[in-house]
């Protein structure tokens, strides 16, 4: 946040006397001077960051004063990149004046920091930037008491900022200014009483391109592949087959991005959403980019509701959370708060098709912790899956230490033509492979302001198609634990080209990983997982009849089938799962008797029919098996339409 403004407009005319401080450090400093030789990301064998030459990082108080220093024509400086939103800049200046002018800098009224621009391998692409800042991490030990941290940071000349809630004894805290933090970090880092500590720095967290191709009438054949555009029959996701054992009711998908629409016609996303500067209530609206809404859309479009497409989980909730913003650059503690607050607002599945492509892309300290964090708090201690995007640079996963975290489940791009996408990264933590471009179709899903593309892709597109069959999944099955839904994604998944895939003895590819997904598998191993649920199936010719079985119940067991309908129009989660206004008619049961009340025969099942049903109605069903005395289990929610 911006805040308000500091300083007086008698500021932005520099006084003489900084013309002279910045004149001498100009003479006494050498050229080609650096704030450090060389420094490592967070702990030894991380990769290597280098001070680029001939560019600072200004922190600014107000518009006013970055403008006169620009102004300053013996400064020689050039504008090359702003971000308003954090009163951040990015100069260019004489390379053989670098660390000359820093010192200089630091002495101007209006600045707040200023610092070198750090890059991976001393490259100087914007996606390779470490921007430092005045703040930095540290996470003392548990049994550290608030007297001795007090003490600690006092001693080391550090003011605490903010607690991080999820992590106890962890905080933000900030340097005396001249300060370097990412050094105060090294040196706490060495201390007895420190878990780790690492520089809070600003780095960009660009989204997954989307790679276009040139579609003509694409359509959803990611769900189901009849060969649009010459591409292979059947390479698909299985979703239809899927949808008769789960649609994803009552799962939430986090989708950390840009932000959702939350408005589009096509998308139920959660009123309430986040992100990191303002807290909960921001992480959609109108002012959100393309990619989060797009990213939704493919993971949770509704679904059967006469508009535009569906998702793979069509019925469940998305919950906006917009980490990237203008410019997109971010820092740990905000990535941190991203995840944190997924987990606390009951997030079943977490997507994210964000980070640098041909760029190192080390794992903060904190950030591996709220990893942990959603793995042991999410879903009341049964952990909440996290998907990300492998990347789209065709280039081993193992460059980035998101991706190839043990906490995350990286997922690559496979064609219509079931092939690995030219672009789609590789590698030994590569796990599985989803549906986008690179074929000779894109991916048809949702944009902001009620509209849609046909040629979204990268993986950017693949992730929230896979974290919509763990929503799938978890609807199905919502015992499960995160470690359960990753294993059965990789035990159920199609090996597609396995002549030259390589697939080991564990059958993983280290460019395919352990194969293509498939939803109807994954769905029903899940089911099988949890035990002996029953399971309904509705089937109709969509000429007014319909027929239901139900079997795995019990033995003569006793069951009910809650059962709803409404003519015309989709009917939602139905009036017997909190839609009050759907229409509830028995069929052939006598008026009244709701929900319908059945013994299973002595196999453990159930069958019935009726005929002469209106046209336009679409019907849901779930069956209560009831076991035992304050003992239920549930089935699969089942819905069709006439």
């Amino acid at each position: 946040p911006t805040g308000s403004l500091r300083g007086s407009p008698s500021e932005t005319t520099v006084p003489m006397r900084h013309f002279f401080v910045l004149a001498m450090a100009l003479l006494v400093i050498p050229a080609r001077a650096q704030e450090a030789s060389s420094r490592f990301a967070f702990q030894p064998g991380d990769l290597r960051l280098e001070a680029v030459p001939g560019h600072v990082s200004l922190r600014y108080q107000d518009e006013d004063h970055l403008r006169a220093v620009l102004q300053r024509r013996e400064l020689g400086l050039t504008l090359e990149a702003q971000l308003p939103f954090r009163r951040r800049a990015v100069v260019r200046v004489d390379p053989d004046q670098t660390t000359a002018l820093i010192q200089g800098l630091r002495g101007l009224p209006g600045l707040d920091e200023v610092h070198a621009v750090w890059g991976v391998d001393g490259r100087d692409d914007e996606v390779a930037r470490y921007l430092l800042t005045d703040e930095l991490v540290v996470a003392w030990a548990p049994t550290l008491d608030h007297s001795a941290i007090q003490s600690a940071l006092r001693s080391e000349g550090l003011y605490w900022v903010a607690d991080i809630g999820f992590l106890p004894n962890a905080m933000r805290v900030r340097v005396t200014p001249g300060d370097d933090a990412w050094l105060a970090a090294r040196r706490l880092a060495l201390g007895p009483q420190v878990r780790f500590a690492h520089a809070d720095w600003l780095r960009k967290l660009a989204p997954r391109e989307t790679i276009p191709n040139d579609p003509l009438f694409g359509n959803l054949w990611q769900l189901k592949n009849t060969g649009q555009g010459g591409g292979l029959v059947g390479a698909d996701t299985r979703a239809t087959l899927a949808w008769d054992w789960s649609l994803g009711s009552g799962t939430r998908i986090a989708v950390i991005d840009t932000g959702v629409d939350e408005n589009h016609i096509d998308l139920n996303v959660q009123s309430l959403g986040f992100n990191p500067w303002a807290g909960p209530g921001v992480g959609h609206g109108s002012d959100v980019g393309t990619h989060g809404t797009s990213c939704a859309g493919v993971a949770a479009a509704k679904g059967m509701n006469g508009a535009l497409i569906a998702g793979m989980a069509p019925a469940a909730l998305v919950l906006p959370i917009q980490l990237i913003v203008g410019a997109g650059f971010g820092t740990p503690t905000e990535e941190a708060a991203c995840f944190a607050w997924a987990v606390d607002a009951g997030a079943d599945v977490i997507t994210n098709s964000w980070g640098p492509d041909g760029v190192p892309f080390p794992l903060p300290q904190l950030v591996e912790q709220v990893f942990v964090y959603c793995h042991t708090s999410g879903r009341a201690g049964r952990g909440c899956p996290i998907f990300w995007a492998a990347g789209n640079g065709n280039e081993s996963v193992a460059s980035d230490a998101y991706v190839s975290s043990p906490f995350t489940i990286a997922i690559g791009a496979s064609t219509n033509f079931d092939q690995r996408a030219s672009y789609s990264d590789f590698g030994p933590a590569l796990d599985l492979m989803a549906p986008s471009s690179g074929g000779s179709r894109g991916i048809n899903t949702t944009t902001p302001n009620n509209g849609w593309t046909l040629v979204f892709g990268g993986t950017s597109a693949a992730a929230p198609c896979a974290a919509g069959v763990a929503a799938l999944m978890l609807s199905a099955a919502p015992e499960l634990t995160s470690a359960q839904v990753a294993g059965i994604l990789k035990s159920t998944a199609a090996n597609i080209q396995p002549a030259t895939a390589n697939y080991d003895a564990l059958g993983h590819s280290l460019h395919y990983g352990h194969g293509r997904l498939d939803a109807e598998a994954a769905v029903l191993a899940a089911i099988a997982a949890a035990g002996n649920t029953p399971r309904l199936q509705i089937v109709t010719s969509g000429f007014g009849n319909i027929q239901i079985g139900i079997d795995h119940l019990d033995p003569l067991s006793e069951f009910l089938m809650a059962f709803s309908q409404q003519l015309y129009q989709p009917i939602g989660s139905g009036p017997l799962f909190g839609v009050g206004q759907d229409s509830v008619q028995t069929l052939a049961a006598a008026p009244g008797i709701i929900p319908f009340h059945f013994w299973a025969d002595a196999q453990g099942g159930f069958f019935w029919g009726a005929y002469g049903i209106p046209p336009g109605l679409t019907v849901q069903a779930v069956v209560i098996s009831v076991t035992g005395p304050f003992s239920w289990k549930r089935s699969n929610v089942v819905q069709v339409a006439f």
